[in-house]
């Protein structure tokens, strides 16, 4: 049986540009500014928590820039099918330098996302 493969950790990280907030004011977030969005769902069975969310540039392998958002929120836990997003001004990133985005969980593991849509 494959049931073991049912049962292996899955965070799925999605990158969305030129988002802006709308409706209630959310503190924090000034409705007049454009923000990366970058959601983070659970696929799998298990519970995963979420620890943090960044950004490493091409070029730098020892060195990551991790959104202040995923600080702030602290470590998110995950049930099956939940997802968190997190969002960050998207004039204080320059995306043509982005190598990649991804989510780290509370073991260790690393989920990247390297989209097409940001360049």
């Amino acid at each position: 049986s494959l049931n073991y493969l049912d049962n292996r950790p899955q965070l799925v990280v999605n990158v969305q540009k030129n988002m802006k907030t709308f409706g209630q004011p959310i503190p924090g977030y000034d409705p007049s500014k454009t923000y990366l969005s970058v959601n983070v769902t659970n696929k799998g069975k298990r519970p995963i928590t979420v620890t943090n969310v960044a950004f490493r540039y091409k070029g730098e392998k020892k060195s990551a820039s991790v959104l202040s958002d995923s600080w702030f929120k602290g470590p998110k836990l995950l049930q099956e099918g939940e997802s968190t997003t997190y969002l960050v001004e998207q004039d204080k990133i320059d995306l043509s330098k982005v190598d990649y985005f991804f989510a780290n969980d509370s073991v260790g593991r690393t989920y990247k996302y390297s989209g097409e849509n940001l360049k």
